[in-house]
């Protein structure tokens, strides 16, 4: 079964130690780990410079076995300075992640490119991968905008983050995923939705709290996992409006079983075709 991560939207109000102490519970492997917080969203617990907390999600990690897969997120909008984002590399790098994810909001896409090429180099000497993920509420809000923006940049570390639900929003198909190049694919994000957006809801609201279970919605996600590579790391965004009650192993733990059920009636629809 693919290597499985858990996404901090997940489980959106706790800080690192609990993520992993709850993703250590439910099974995963990885975590990801919110560094910066995006522009407008509530705010993030300050990781940069705070060194208690850095050593506390140190020895989370080291106590469990629970790795960082991914931090989040930078930004690249009109005003981005590479100078502000260092020390978020650095921290994620010390930290020991893979992927930094990166999210395209500015209107002028020449800029916008050169700065993900400017961010790709500064990532490459912290031996991180950048993700570059569309979202359809932002200026990268197509598949095809997104891989353009990423094969302009032309950095070997730099790679498409496919979440299944902003991929269906923006209208993008399996078969675009299909006409990847491998290399380019960083990660999957890994969820369910209804076939449309919730009557009155806002994109960027369903996306931080009203996703579903693989398995449980309309997305295409068997024609999905067709399209990538079989060993893609997955992981798991499922703010799940229904169980915000739970405690945060236990969404944790939900999290988990959902996706490896389905993950296993994928695999064994796949090897009987």
């Amino acid at each position: 079964m693919n290597r499985l991560s858990l996404a901090p939207v997940t489980i959106n109000e706790i800080d690192p130690p609990e993520l992993i102490a709850a993703a250590h519970a439910a099974g995963f492997a990885s975590v990801d780990l919110r560094v910066l917080g995006a522009p407008g969203a509530a705010p993030v617990t300050p990781l940069v410079g705070n060194r208690a907390l850095i050593a506390a999600i140190a020895g989370a990690c080291a106590d469990t076995g629970v790795t960082l897969f991914a931090a989040t997120g930078i930004w690249l909008v009109p005003d981005f300075s590479l100078d502000a984002a260092l020390p978020a590399l650095e921290v994620a790098a010390r930290l020991g992640a893979e992927q930094f994810l990166a999210v395209g909001n500015d209107p002028d896409e020449g800029r916008m490119t050169e700065n993900l090429g400017r961010l790709a180099e500064a990532a490459r000497s912290f031996d991180l991968r950048l993700a570059v993920e569309l979202m359809p509420y932002t200026a990268v809000n197509t598949l095809g905008k997104a891989r353009r923006m990423v094969e302009a940049a032309d950095a070997p570390n730099v790679g498409l983050l496919i979440d299944a639900l902003h991929l269906a929003r923006a209208g993008g198909t399996p078969a675009e995923v299909a006409a990847i190049p491998s290399e380019r694919i960083a990660y999957l994000q890994l969820c369910d939705a209804p076939a449309t957006v919730p009557e009155g809801m806002a994109l960027r609201v369903e996306s931080l709290s009203a996703r579903l279970y693989p398995g449980e919605g309309a997305l295409p996600l068997v024609d999905l996992m067709a399209a990538l590579p079989a060993d893609v790391v997955i992981d798991v965004e499922t703010p799940v409006a229904a169980d915000r009650g739970l405690s945060p192993a236990e969404r944790a733990a939900r999290a988990m079983t959902k996706t490896k059920r389905f993950l296993t009636i994928w695999a064994a629809e796949n090897q009987s075709k």
